[in-house]
């Protein structure tokens, strides 16, 4: 089975992340809420035994002490890590149902589309280095995982974390070229670099027409 990770604090994006969940095929999905900066938040998955809220105050770097902690939570079968500004790509479940408990898999990620070029932005599953790698395009057995933890003070804390271990089991690494994962579907900032971009190319007779369009290529290509 499949225990899922994220370390949030954007609460506000739960709703949108657990619609893109098949609770079907997950064991747990464990959301770790950062207090680090005394935050507060109320649990809102109560009427679902499968999710569990916990805190973790522990301070650290873009929410890595929180998945080091859900990690400790952890004994057996896969583990998928989740940033709370994205959520899990459809082709994720088919290719899930594939996988062999004995094998460390990492595929394609979407990172956009290019207007121009009219093809998809894709970040590559096969290269293992600094940028090159993202936590959603990796999934993992909690045995092969051991003692390594992310980084809790450093920034590409899924690159150092996919790297160690990749460094001790590299014979169990598989790729699958194809994309399972989006990059940073929630976040706000990337929609305002979209409507930017808009803006730049509006239409000066109706300038409704190529927000229209570019808004309807972001919603259903991505």
């Amino acid at each position: 089975m499949l225990s899922i990770i994220t370390a949030c604090s954007r609460q506000q994006n739960l709703q949108k992340v657990l619609g893109s969940i098949n609770l079907n095929l997950v064991e747990r999905w464990i959301i770790v809420y950062d207090t680090s900066k005394s935050r507060s938040y109320t649990n809102i998955f109560e009427k679902y035994p499968k999710i569990k809220e916990v805190e973790c105050d522990t301070p650290g770097v873009c929410g890595h002490p929180q998945i080091n902690y859900a990690l400790d939570m952890i004994t057996d079968g896969f583990v998928y890590i989740l940033d709370d500004d994205n959520v899990i790509h459809p082709n994720f479940w088919n290719v899930f149902k594939t996988h062999d408990i004995n094998y460390i898999y990492t595929w394609d990620q979407v990172r956009g589309f290019n207007r121009t070029t009219k093809d998809y932005i894709v970040l590559k599953g096969g290269n293992i280095d600094k940028g090159e790698i993202d936590t959603a395009q990796f999934i993992v057995p909690k045995k092969y995982i051991d003692e390594t933890r992310w980084v809790v003070d450093q920034r590409f804390g899924d690159f150092h974390f996919i790297k160690e271990i990749h460094d001790k089991y590299n014979e169990f690494f598989k790729y699958i070229p194809i994309q399972c994962a989006f990059w940073n579907r929630l976040q706000p900032s990337f929609v305002k670099i979209q409507k930017t971009e808009v803006n730049k190319n509006r239409n000066k007779k109706n300038p409704n027409i190529i927000r229209e369009i570019w808004i309807t290529e972001l919603n259903t290509r991505l």
